[in-house]
């Protein structure tokens, strides 16, 4: 599954628009220093908290940033878009900073910073979430974003419904469970619908229950799994939003007696999981990788704030690593803990 958020985005996005409007004309920065050449600041805006993931990517961005003489400061929204267009603001109307680094708390209510922030004369890069109205579009979709590294839905769910089909070892009948996110942010509607659609093409396979679970949450995992098991007991494979979450549908398996027979398929690629797969207590993960990925952005974002030109500037998660997403015990020893 996606990098994903709660979303709190009823009744904002008509007011960032005006907030837009309103302050574009009047932002007031610069991104020259005095001294000659660009404000050496950037800015990472981040979606949510500092869970994991956002700590890995937080230092990709910052340790690629330092070695270029950048200093990088951090914000997160919380998973409010208000909030994340009230610090882009303040970010902008500063001063001091030459590039933004967004990670959107959902794509289209971002669409009024990046605005703002090209008119200033700041560079914006986003990261996992793509900015612009189209929610699984391919591709910038947003005038003012010079570099952007996505988690392409389609593109993941397809390599996850493989894996199930390798946990099922071809049987003319297979059972799933989903351990979801929260359903009403956006790109996880989006995520579950190409996960339907991906198993849809598949006849031995079968979604027993979708069960909420959270985000980065064992305990939410461990409750999920319970309430799977009730509902449809003969589970064959439980797929998981996240692999923190991971950890507690696991725990709960082990702890029915059920390890044996109920394969586990994560999506993010910790440090815990890939020691489970080894171990053979996770059958497989969808590999993100974070820090990468942030390192990645970041040198495309410097190119950019400093008049190079980026070679690729959109790119997909699954570009980034040669040794692709999906991870196995037959591959996991070629894979480095994205967090």
């Amino acid at each position: 599954m996606s990098y994903t958020h709660k979303s709190k985005i009823a009744g904002v996005t008509a007011a960032l628009a005006i907030t837009a409007l309103t302050l574009v004309g009047c932002a007031g920065s610069s991104t020259d220093d005095p001294a000659g050449g660009p404000v050496k600041g950037i800015a990472f805006l981040a979606g949510s908290p500092d869970a994991t993931y956002v700590v890995a990517e937080r230092e990709g961005i910052t340790e690629t940033a330092k070695a270029a003489g950048y200093k990088v400061d951090s914000f997160s929204a919380d998973y409010d878009p208000a909030r994340q267009q009230s610090q882009c603001d303040t970010a902008i109307s500063s001063g001091k900073y030459s590039g933004i680094i967004i990670i959107p708390v959902s794509g289209p209510t971002a669409v009024p910073c990046v605005t703002q922030a090209a008119a200033a004369g700041i560079k914006v890069a986003s990261l996992d979430v793509q900015v612009g109205p189209k929610l699984g579009a391919t591709g910038i979709q947003t005038k003012g974003i010079v570099a952007q590294i996505y988690a392409d839905q389609n593109t993941l769910v397809a390599e996850q419904a493989k894996l199930v089909l390798k946990a099922c070892k071809d049987a003319a009948k297979c059972v799933i469970g989903a351990v979801t996110g929260d359903p009403a942010y956006p790109d996880q509607a989006v995520a579950r619908q190409a996960w339907r659609d991906q198993v849809a093409k598949h006849p031995s396979l079968e979604i027993a229950g979708e069960v909420e679970g959270g985000f980065s949450n064992a305990d939410g995992g461990i409750s999920a799994t319970q309430s799977l098991l009730q509902t449809a007991p003969e589970i064959n494979v439980i797929v998981v939003d996240d692999d923190e979450t991971a950890t507690g549908v696991v725990a709960e398996l082990a702890r029915q007696g059920k390890s044996d027979t109920v394969q586990v398929i994560g999506t993010g690629g910790t440090a815990a999981a890939l020691e489970r797969i080894t171990k053979g207590t996770q059958f497989a993960t969808i590999a993100y990788i974070p820090k990468e990925s942030a390192i990645r952005v970041t040198k495309m974002l410097l190119t950019a704030i400093g008049g190079g030109k980026i070679a690729t500037p959109s790119l997909d998660l699954t570009a980034v690593t040669k040794d692709g997403v999906a991870v196995t015990r037959s591959n996991v020893s070629s894979f480095l803990p994205g967090y």
